[in-house]
């Protein structure tokens, strides 16, 4: 499984075997390190969704970096900070900045393969509360939801106090309080997968637990669907009928894997279109 498409508690599984297997590295605070040798860890350190809504800004954000690359006389950015997972070096800052490295290193136009980086000493958790907080720093802002989020991973790993929680994440402590309260009403009703439940569920999903039990049947799929395709009329009107081509590239944009997934479920409808119009070739 590529680590993109992992969620966190796949993720966190995969950081856990590697610091288990505690192996040292070649040197223990390196101020550089060969770009073929620092690897992220999306689903962990990461708590901007890259293939969701923030994935054009991601886009943006990252191509700005490539051009910076490309006309800073060094070719190289602020230092990335990485952490030795027990396996690896793993970025807890600077992802944007390895995602334009690699990119132009793509085009053969990468100088010097020997990036910049800054080391954190840590455990696991450690390493996690510190990727949040540089995050919330960083020129590409956290969203609410991403800081909310990152408030409920740490609520669930149950390694810290509210206060502590706030520091990191900048969340009201009211809210904590009421995450610890959801996080305790599933423990009562799931004791035996509460864990692996709450982990992959985002705040917005879980805050609602207990309150009712959606049933996601074909009709609940339909009403969705129309509140969803109003929202688009009153945001595009016209305009996505009348350019499907920058509608597709706008789709294409907001997630990568979005056209897959659209010509999954749309399979009847592209076959139907293909017999009917497409003229066999013989």
């Amino acid at each position: 499984m590529s680590e993109m498409t992992m969620t966190f508690e796949q993720g966190l599984k995969m950081l856990i075997q590697e610091s288990e297997k505690n192996k040292q590295p070649t040197e223990d605070t390196p101020q550089v390190l060969h770009l073929d040798s620092i690897h992220m860890a999306h689903s962990v350190f990461q708590p901007r969704q890259f293939e969701d809504g923030t994935k054009a800004t991601s886009e943006d954000h990252t191509q700005g970096l490539v051009e910076a690359i490309l006309n800073e006389p060094t070719h190289q950015l602020d230092p990335i900070v990485v952490w030795w997972s027990g396996s690896n070096w793993r970025v807890i800052d600077g992802a944007h900045r390895l995602m334009a490295y690699r990119r132009v290193n793509k085009k053969g136009r990468l100088k010097n393969l020997m990036i910049p980086v800054v080391v954190f000493k840590g455990d696991l958790y450690q390493a996690i509360d510190e990727s949040i907080k540089l995050n919330s720093k960083d020129k590409l802002p956290m969203s609410k939801d991403d800081k909310m989020n990152g408030a409920w991973r740490l609520t669930i790993l149950d390694k810290h106090t509210k206060p502590q929680i706030h520091s990191i994440c900048k969340v009201g402590t009211s809210t904590i309080a009421r995450m610890r309260e959801t996080l305790s009403l599933m423990q009562t009703k799931h004791p035996k997968n509460y864990l692996e439940m709450a982990l992959g569920l985002s705040w917005k999903e879980a805050r609602n637990f207990g309150i009712e039990e959606i049933v996601r049947d074909d009709s609940w799929t339909e009403r969705q669907a129309r509140v969803w395709a109003d929202r688009m009329a009153k945001a595009f009107g016209s305009k996505a009928s009348r350019q499907p081509a920058i509608f597709a590239r706008a789709i294409e944009l907001y997630s990568s894997r979005f056209p897959k997934e659209l010509l999954e479920n749309w399979h009847e409808e592209v076959q139907s279109y293909m017999d009917e119009y497409v003229e066999p070739d013989f």
